[in-house]
C-alpha cells in the first residue's frame, strides 16, 4: 500500500498540496484504440510527441463520468471522462488495485508507434490530421518526415 500512497502523492496532487480526486481518463474500445487516444491527446494539447505509459483503470473505480474534453479530435472528445473518487483512501484502493496488476494494465506507446499512425492519418488524408499537421509544431513535423 506503501506504493499506491507515493505514486497517488505523485501523480494526484493539486497544486495547493490536496489530492485530485477527478482524474481525466480516456474510456476506450481496448488496447488498440491507446496509440490513437496517446497520438490526438498530444497533438490537442501540443505537447511533444513521444513515448508514453498508459494504465487502465477498468473496473477499479466507479463508473467514468462522460465529460467530453475540449481537442480537437472527435474521437478523444467522444472518449474523455472523468473518473471521481470520493475519498483518497478509494484512489489509494483503486491505485494499489492497479499495482498490483500493473502487467495486465499498463500500455506502452513508444513514439515509433505514434509516428506510423500519424503517417497512416496523413497518408489516409485525415482531415482532422491534416488540419493539425498543416500548422503544428516543428516536432510533430519532424516525427512524420
Amino acid at each position: 500500500m506503501a506504493d499506491a500512497v507515493a505514486v497517488c502523492d505523485a501523480e494526484f496532487r493539486e497544486k495547493d498540496g490536496t489530492t485530485d480526486l477527478k482524474v481525466s481518463v480516456y474510456q476506450l474500445g481496448g488496447p488498440a484504440d491507446v496509440v490513437q487516444a496517446c497520438a490526438e491527446h498530444a497533438a490537442s494539447i501540443p505537447l511533444d510527441p513521444k513515448a508514453t505509459a498508459n494504465v487502465d483503470f477498468e473496473g477499479l473505480t466507479s463508473p467514468p463520468v462522460n465529460a467530453p474534453g475540449p481537442g480537437r479530435f472527435a474521437f478523444t472528445r467522444t472518449a474523455h471522462r472523468n473518473i471521481v473518487f470520493e475519498s483518497r483512501e478509494a484512489l489509494v484502493t483503486a491505485v494499489a488495485s492497479l499495482l498490483a496488476d500493473l502487467g495486465d494494465r499498463l500500455h506502452r506507446v513508444n513514439r515509433d508507434q505514434l509516428r506510423d499512425y500519424v503517417r497512416a492519418r496523413r497518408d489516409a488524408a485525415d482531415p482532422e490530421w491534416t488540419a493539425f499537421l498543416a500548422a503544428c509544431p516543428a516536432k510533430w513535423q519532424k516525427l512524420v518526415e
